[in-house]
């Protein structure tokens, strides 16, 4: 069974690559079908107010019922199929229908484009997509703010809140909570029709947003710390949480007539006058809190959206950030969701806070790799060398090239200027070829003494915790050369760019209980101790010694959990956690 938070990971990683579909046989649009049906069907054509709340009560439990019941039956009968990750697939599947980043993140980024060249007329007509209110007479400043306050509203509704769930109940409580916001869209109008028909669907959003709008207000605050942004601007709002009702409706007035109750995401929509803190990034530190101009319209476009939802998603992966995601998995991999083809020096340098992320991918493809391998053929020790000649495969021997040409300067016994020499041949001497065999030794001998219950934690705690080594040499060590790729890495990389990488590097690793968090720790220390004595030989690290110790810390990595194998107070400890 997958971890709750590697299944939401996964969901988020899905909707951020391939977004939500936009077809009739979504999920959310047979809920919006049902609604409808219902609401054309309940809807009482004669009677008092009470009879239009009772109706729209019936409606409600009726819905909340059906979504439930239909998400846990395909559950139910997943888990029965001859497919053992079945049920798990499905839930990732469900979870990623109920979650839209990448949708808001679009929106943002159409409009901020829009009021950036200066076309102020089509951004109108963007801003009236995802509002509900008339955008025809909105000057520059009003159209960035209603983006703001529909984009930032939705962020709860869209992402935090799908996951909140998600992580408590599983799949069908998120499909629930989808369907109850499906439900306050649709119904939850403060007028005639709807002022007691949808009053019930209105109140059990509201009840369901309470927890997840406090724990964006958190988020908000983070992601702004994180990303160089002013989040003192932003701490003052989120300790807003008990404003008063007027403070609480300030969205009253956009929301396209739909009732602003007191409960409702006022946090997060209070935030609106400190949001371009998050994007209108000034020198000093300075923040214009009064104007919500072009910057402001910018948000979510360039990634605080991704930033907040990173509670799941190792408060990394931000949607503006993607091409720097992409450049990272390109350089390390053989992997290509998309060919980056323009890399600039700030892309190519920002990537290296994503590589844990990049060893996520990795890891995904050697535990399914292990499972398919296990499961069809059963054969261990051909199981053992197919996943060792996977990374290589994966990654184009990147690593391995590096842990070469390293073994041939250290070893070769000649002074600096002539290791570093030996280190930039592109061809592999006797000490580097020796030194990679008998490391494909090693980690042979500890992948066939593994037990294959741990095939899985290990292979994917493996390649994250050696990207996160990787980012510790690049940031925390001087780089040998005064040039080179490693280089570019080294003068972008700073001690934030190793806090981002150990959040998610810990997000990811430490589910796994604690045995990955055993192996984290060793990792870095093992990590730390490598490039300092590299340093005191060479004077600093190189291109190579980030593959080296890369590889190294990956194979540290299978020792502990091979070790954990072998020795029954490791085991035994393993299970009872």
């Amino acid at each position: 069974m997958i971890a709750p938070p590697i299944a939401a990971m996964a969901a988020f990683f899905l909707d951020t690559i391939a977004g939500d579909p936009q077809n009739r046989l979504h999920p959310v649009a047979f809920l919006g079908r049902l609604v409808g049906w219902l609401d054309r069907h309940l809807y009482p054509s004669h009677g008092g107010d009470d009879r239009k709340f009772s109706m729209g009560t019936l409606l409600v439990l009726i819905v909340l019922s059906i979504s439930y019941a239909a998400a846990e039956g395909l559950i139910l009968a997943a888990r029965h199929m001859p497919v053992a990750w079945g049920a798990d697939v499905l839930e990732i599947i469900l979870l990623y229908f109920c979650i839209s980043p990448r949708s808001l993140a679009k929106a943002g980024h159409e409009i901020y484009a829009l009021l950036d060249g200066d076309n102020l007329v089509g951004a109108r007509v963007r801003v009236g997509y995802i509002v509900g209110r008339d955008t025809a007479e909105l000057d520059e400043e009003n159209a960035a703010r209603a983006a703001i306050e529909t984009v930032a509203e939705n962020t709860v509704d869209g992402v935090i809140s799908p996951l909140f769930f998600f992580l408590l109940g599983g799949a069908p409580l998120a499909v629930l909570y989808r369907a109850a916001n499906t439900m306050d869209s649709m119904l939850g109008y403060k007028n005639d029709r709807y002022l007691y028909f949808g009053r019930m669907a209105a109140r059990v959003d509201d009840v369901l947003n309470y927890v997840p709008a406090r724990i964006t207000s958190i988020l908000f605050v983070m992601a702004a710390f994180l990303l160089r942004y002013d989040a003192r601007a932003l701490y003052p709002a989120a300790r807003r949480g008990g404003a008063s009702q007027s403070e609480r409706r300030i969205c009253g007035g956009s929301c396209g007539g739909r009732a602003a109750h007191p409960s409702r995401r006022h946090q997060l929509l209070l935030w609106t006058k400190a949001l371009p803190c998050l994007y209108g990034r000034r020198p000093h530190g300075h923040c214009p809190q009064t104007h919500l101009g072009r910057d402001t319209a910018h948000v979510y476009g360039d990634g605080s959206l991704s930033a907040l939802c990173l509670f799941v998603f190792a408060l990394s992966l931000r949607i503006g950030s993607m091409h720097s995601f992409l450049i990272g998995l390109q350089f390390l991999t053989r992997i290509r969701f998309v060919r980056q083809t323009t890399w600039t020096a700030e892309d190519f340098g920002r990537s290296t806070r994503f590589f844990p992320l990049v060893g996520l991918v990795l890891g995904l493809c050697y535990m399914l790799a292990a499972w398919v391998l296990i499961y069809f053929l059963g054969m261990r020790s051909l199981t053992c060398v197919l996943i060792l000649i996977l990374p290589i495969l994966l990654t184009g021997g990147i690593h391995a090239d590096g842990f070469m040409d390293t073994a041939d300067g250290i070893f070769s016994g000649r002074e600096r200027a002539r290791q570093l020499e030996i280190m930039k041949d592109s061809r592999a001497g006797a000490f580097g070829v020796v030194s990679f065999v008998m490391l494909m030794f090693v980690q042979f001998a500890l992948i066939s003494d593994m037990h294959p219950l741990l095939f899985v934690p290990a292979l994917f705690a493996m390649p994250i915790i050696g990207r996160l080594a990787m980012v510790l040499a690049i940031a925390l060590f001087p780089y040998a050369r005064a040039e080179g790729v490693g280089k570019i890495f080294a003068d972008m990389a700073d001690r934030r760019t190793v806090l981002i990488a150990a959040v998610t590097t810990a997000v990811l690793v430490l589910p796994w209980g604690v045995l990955a968090a055993l192996s984290l720790l060793l990792g870095v220390l093992f990590a730390l101790l490598f490039c300092r004595t590299i340093t005191n030989i060479l004077g600093g690290v190189t291109g190579d010694v980030y593959g080296a110790v890369t590889v190294l810390t990956e194979t540290l990595v299978l020792a502990v959990f091979s070790l954990a194998s072998t020795h029954p107070n490791i085991w035994g400890l393993l299970w009872r956690l």
